[in-house]
């Protein structure tokens, strides 16, 4: 093997001297980590009504959805408050800049408001 030749299961040393074989990889993911849980009961009888109904294979696997759910659920509410955040900032920065307008009369400002939104084109 020269020192160009490359297999993909195979590395060539830098001196084309002979090949190391590469860093096993697995098909599969690692292990789990393992992790006992006391459920109350309301919610271990849900867990075995999952697994019954066929829904879910075991109780691991219902966890696992579950604890899915809750990541993206978190994930969801960090953007709801970014975006919240970024939404007064801009107003702030309106304010700050002068943008806005003084409204004395609420209830005849927001009928012209909603004058407007229905004369809009859909």
């Amino acid at each position: 093997m020269d020192k160009t030749t490359r297999d993909l299961n195979m590395v060539a040393l830098p001196t084309g001297e002979g090949v190391i074989p590469p860093s096993p990889v697995s098909r599969y993911p690692p292990p789990m980590a393992a992790l006992t849980l006391t459920l109350p009961p309301a919610l271990d009888r849900f867990v075995q009504d999952q697994v019954a109904s066929g829904a879910y294979p075991d109780a691991d696997a219902v966890v696992a959805a579950a604890l899915d759910r809750l990541a993206d659920d978190a994930m969801i509410e960090a953007d709801r408050e970014t975006r919240y955040r970024r939404l007064i900032q801009e107003g702030l920065d309106d304010l700050d800049a002068g943008r806005y307008e003084t409204v004395t009369d609420v209830k005849a400002w927001l009928d012209q408001l909603g004058r407007e939104v229905k004369a809009e084109p859909r």
